[in-house]
């Protein structure tokens, strides 16, 4: 119905989101990544490979939630 609906929605919006945030995080990597042989600007590389790495793991953990719901979505019989 209307709740799954809404629910799909907004977990296409949440994905399409983050896939966007990983794309731009990683279009501006030779940015920070220039900066970690430098002595006093290596936290900045040390930083965005922190940063860059959650998102992959964030990223990783939509898709396993996402392949969950949809063996959850196929499991629930519908009665009419």
């Amino acid at each position: 119905g209307f709740t799954m609906w809404a629910l799909t929605i907004c977990i296409f919006i949440i994905v399409y989101g983050r896939m966007i945030e990983i794309y731009l995080a990683t279009s501006i990597a030779p940015i920070p990544m220039a900066t970690m042989l430098n002595r006093e600007w290596g936290g900045m590389g040390q930083n965005y490979l922190r940063s860059l790495f959650a998102l992959g793991f964030q990223g990783f953990l939509i898709i396993v939630c996402v392949a969950i719901y949809a063996v959850l979505v196929k499991s629930i019989s519908v009665s009419t």
